[in-house]
């Protein structure tokens, strides 16, 4: 009877100890400090649909890195994207009328190229649904504060197709020396 609590609580202790250690590596990698994704409704991006992201950045001793998240499914006819982000930088100690106001720090069409010249997809996963990341700013000095990082579609179609999700990825990289 002994041996078997024994038992018993080992197992319990193990379990417990797997299950902290799921918990623990379901979060945000350590450098990563916000990663959102955001669903498009029906898989249609509107040209005049932006959907914006915020985070804050407390350590200003490091670069930090933006990336464009992008999921496609197979219906999506182009083989590439053309996207405008536009990052701003939320003042919130600026003597102002309302005590909040907001500089844009930087806006910037760019191109994803999503399939080669075969039209096979260069992103990774199956034909229904296609992930990219694309490295946006790399290497950037923020200052301590809240930003919002906006995305819109800037294709020729006013209603554009298969796109499930557009996300954005702001990591910490190196130190700044």
């Amino acid at each position: 009877m002994i041996h078997f609590k024994l038992l018993y609580r080992k197992s319990f202790l193990l379990i417990i100890s797997m299950a902290l250690f799921l918990l623990n590596s379901c979060g945000l990698p350590e450098n990563t400090i916000s990663e959102e994704f955001q669903t498009m409704e029906k898989g249609i991006w509107g040209w005049k649909e932006t959907k914006s992201f915020s985070f804050d950045i407390e350590d200003t001793t490091r670069y930090y890195n933006i990336y464009c998240g992008l999921r496609l499914n197979g219906t999506y006819n182009y083989s590439n994207i053309w996207l405008i982000y536009e990052l701003s930088e939320s003042k919130l100690d600026t003597p102002s009328v309302n005590n909040n106001s907001v500089t844009p720090l930087l806006k910037n069409q760019f191109q994803i190229e999503l399939a080669d010249q075969t039209g096979r997809w260069l992103g990774k996963g199956m034909s229904n649904l296609i992930s990219y990341e694309q490295p946006l700013l790399v290497k950037t000095k923020l200052r301590k504060g809240h930003y919002t990082f906006k995305l819109s579609q800037n294709m020729r179609e006013d209603l554009l197709s298969g796109v499930n999700d557009v996300g954005v990825k702001v990591e910490r990289a190196q130190p700044i020396l």
